[in-house]
């Protein structure tokens, strides 16, 4: 079941938008460091789980075991660059300026 992480986190991602863009607060400031932690738990999740779980490549979509691990370690450096982001005194100022 860790596509349920997945679908969760994506779907959600549309809402936090919305309110970073209409109604920023300290409590929407808590809201997306929960989420950003929670999208990091699951991204090395998935990487736990692609290097203990034997699998196929992905001929589909092209993609080799070494492939799909590349790109969950590179979501998993962006995903630490939004949590670094979020730190940052310009980010925190604009949802605590109300």
């Amino acid at each position: 079941m860790p596509l349920i992480g997945d679908f969760i986190i994506g779907t959600t991602a549309f809402f936090l938008v919305y309110g970073i863009l209409k109604k920023p607060s300290s409590f929407l400031w808590g809201i997306l460091l929960s989420w950003n932690i929670l999208g990091l738990i699951d991204l090395i999740g998935a990487i736990a789980i692609s290097l203990s779980v034997p699998y196929e490549p992905i001929p589909e979509i092209d993609l080799t075991s070494l492939g799909v691990r590349f790109i969950l370690i590179l979501n998993t450096f962006l995903q630490i660059s939004c949590l670094y982001f979020l730190f940052k005194n310009e980010v925190k100022n604009h949802f605590h300026k109300l």
